[in-house]
């Protein structure tokens, strides 16, 4: 699974004028604008609140509290099915993933995130470089099942 620059943009569901490598490097910098969003967003702001939150505890989801996080095969919902997902019910988000890469497209809700074919506890999380064949260290182990 991997988050990628290009990817931000359109995981905020933020409307701007930037080019997506530029939103990111914006908002990395903090130096994006408001004449960089548009007046007129697709989503409404709550949206995008809830989608800024998930951003904000994102990297908690994925090397923190594991145990309560969900690996879910296909995500089903209204305009695709995802592959791969990730979902946090106590902190009602989850994280879809497409492509052969994984890389992050979809932010959503847990509640809105129940449409699934399997769902799995994680209970071990390992480490690899890209190209790798082995994989170099185990950064979560859970219980034993």
């Amino acid at each position: 699974m991997q988050f990628n620059k290009e990817d931000f943009k359109h995981l905020t569901g933020i409307q701007s004028d930037l080019n997506p490598k530029s939103f990111f490097n914006n908002c990395l910098n903090e130096t994006i604008t408001r004449q960089n969003i548009k007046t007129n967003q697709t989503k409404d702001w709550n949206s995008i609140r809830g989608k800024l939150k998930i951003i904000e505890n994102i990297d908690d989801m994925i090397y923190g509290a594991v145990e309560d996080v969900l690996l879910i095969n296909i995500l089903y919902t209204r305009t695709r099915e995802f592959p791969l997902a990730l979902r946090n019910d106590s902190r009602d988000m989850a994280v879809a993933f497409v492509d052969k890469n994984l890389h992050a497209r979809s932010l959503r809700k847990a509640r809105h995130s129940l449409q699934v074919k399997n769902t799995y506890e994680i209970i071990q999380i390992r480490v690899r470089n890209k190209d790798a064949l082995q994989y170099k260290q185990i950064i979560y182990l859970g219980r034993k099942i």
